[in-house]
């Protein structure tokens, strides 16, 4: 089956322009506020969709609501939590190129949970654009908060998890429920979180944090993960994943157009590197999808697919 790459690749431009937008908002609402509210906006929008495309909101099946809840509370709600705080803590060159280790993280989660196999060319194509991304940000300055590093690991891990837990509960059902259900749930853990940390540091809502967090909510959550849940409900995880680096790659270029950052020669020489990683990539998957024998529609689905 060929498999459209033009997905992935919107959607971490999208989540690229989250570091961008999002830091009008971050100096005045805490981070998991902040990540509450885009995910709310992000729901409230996913549920006038589906009521107007339904009639009413679909419902999970009874066997699913353990995943859903694994997927909801530990992939979006802890995963993305702690990806706020982390980014509160470290440089954010440190915390992008961190963030760049999902693709390897769910390259590993999806050959062992979805039996799906990765090919070298695939690894190495990875391994080359985290390189391009190390050639852009570099490795953060200042002293490095060890804590900050290993709260940035616990979300990559997460949310690597929550993805390829996506990708295996997906059958079934219409994207959009699959993001509705995910988001939706992560909202409980999320608001006891948002209210203890009101408690101590209180939100301030000028008209430039308010146009950032709707832009956060309906743009680079609602739309972006809706795209994600897409792709992950059509392609591969590990293929999906593949394009992480673009992330990295837009916001620098994001803070460029917009935040008038310079053009430095290891920004040129890592985009270089990114895209030759990303062709190696694609190449590879290519290739393994055309060699990889036509399955019946029953079988080519693992074990934790269908239950």
């Amino acid at each position: 089956m060929k498999h459209s790459y033009s997905l992935p690749i919107t959607v971490f431009i999208l989540w690229g322009s989250l570091y961008v937008v999002s830091k009008p908002a971050m100096e005045n609402v805490p981070p998991v506020t902040l990540l509450f509210l885009r995910l709310a906006i992000a729901v409230i929008v996913l549920a006038i969709i589906l009521k107007r495309k339904y009639g009413s909101l679909p419902r999970m099946k009874k066997e699913h609501r353990g995943r859903f809840a694994a997927i909801g509370i530990l992939g979006y709600g802890a995963g993305l939590a702690c990806l706020q705080i982390s980014n509160d803590m470290l440089d954010a060159s440190l915390s992008s190129l961190l963030n760049a280790m999902c693709p390897i993280v769910i390259f590993v989660l999806a050959g062992l949970i979805l039996r799906e196999r990765i090919s070298a060319g695939k690894i190495i194509g990875i391994v080359l654009a985290i390189a391009g991304i190390y050639l852009i940000v570099g490795k953060g300055g200042g002293d490095i908060s060890i804590p900050g590093v290993i709260i940035a690991c616990v979300s990559v891990a997460l949310w690597s998890l929550g993805s390829v837990l996506t990708r295996a509960v997906s059958e079934g059902y219409d994207p959009l429920a699959v993001a509705f259900f995910s988001m939706g749930l992560s909202l409980f853990p999320l608001g006891i979180g948002s209210a203890v940390e009101m408690s101590a540091h209180p939100p301030v809502f000028t008209l430039a944090v308010l146009i950032s967090i709707l832009y956060l909510g309906l743009v680079a959550t609602a739309t972006a993960n809706i795209m994600w849940n897409i792709a992950l409900c059509t392609t591969p995880a590990s293929t999906c994943s593949m394009f992480y680096p673009v992330q990295a790659l837009s916001s620098a270029v994001m803070g460029i157009v917009f935040l008038g950052e310079a053009v430095t020669p290891g920004f040129i020489a890592g985009a270089a590197v990114i895209s030759a990683g990303i062709v190696l990539a694609a190449v590879s998957d290519g290739r393994q999808t055309k060699s990889r024998p036509a399955l019946p529609r029953s079988s080519s689905v693992s074990a934790l697919e269908r239950p």
